[in-house]
């Protein structure tokens, strides 16, 4: 479920440089919402409210709702806009979203239990192709990851996107049946040395 996360936001009549020059002497970020059968519309978030989530990471990936006096708006953020020299948030783009609306984003790939792979035990690597996959999605679908267990995989197994079972009405932009995960390594090798071994540990 795509995290949701509110901001109080006040509309704005007045735009332009001077507009949002007396916005951000407010200690608040002008922004734009758009998108939709609306017609755009100026906003304004508090910059410390702002701030503190957008250094969480991952702020395109989550519904954002702006709670007017008037109404809550249902965005994502599309752009941030930072200033060149402190690197803080001056402007930012929200897209409206609607039950239509479609998003493409990244998504990381985490894989769990290598400590458990059979493959990676045998002295092989699990050697993550794609850390980060494009999905096409509603933006309440957005999965904060993509989990693949390699508990059960041999050195040569290969993991493919269609190997892998998404969450309904997630599907990747890439259509070709691409390479996520692939435990490499010389498995007559690596089982030789394992059976030459266990004699001498018996002796």
């Amino acid at each position: 479920m795509t995290e949701v996360v509110k901001f109080s936001a006040e509309l704005k009549e007045k735009t332009g440089r001077g507009a949002s020059r007396a916005v951000r002497r407010d200690s608040k970020i002008p922004a734009i919402v758009y998108g939709g059968k609306d017609a755009p519309e100026m906003v304004s978030v508090s910059l410390k409210e702002f701030v503190k989530e957008y250094q969480k990471g991952g702020i395109k990936t989550k519904l954002i709702e702006l709670v007017t006096d008037k109404k809550t708006i249902p965005t994502m953020v599309k752009m941030v806009q930072c200033h060149p020299v402190t690197d803080v948030p001056a402007h930012i783009d929200f897209l409206r979203v609607g039950k239509d609306t479609v998003v493409t984003v990244e998504v990381t790939i985490r894989v769990i239990n290598e400590d458990k792979c059979p493959g990676v035990k045998k002295g092989g690597i699990a050697n993550i192709v794609s850390r980060k996959v494009a999905f096409a999605c509603h933006p309440s679908n957005i999965p904060h990851h993509i989990e693949i267990d390699l508990a059960d995989f041999e050195i040569g197994h290969i993991v493919h996107i269609n190997d892998v079972k998404l969450p309904e009405g997630v599907s990747p932009v890439d259509k070709s049946n691409f390479t996520l995960v692939t435990i490499i390594g010389r498995a007559e090798e690596t089982e030789k040395a394992a059976a030459e071994a266990a004699p001498a540990a018996g002796a």
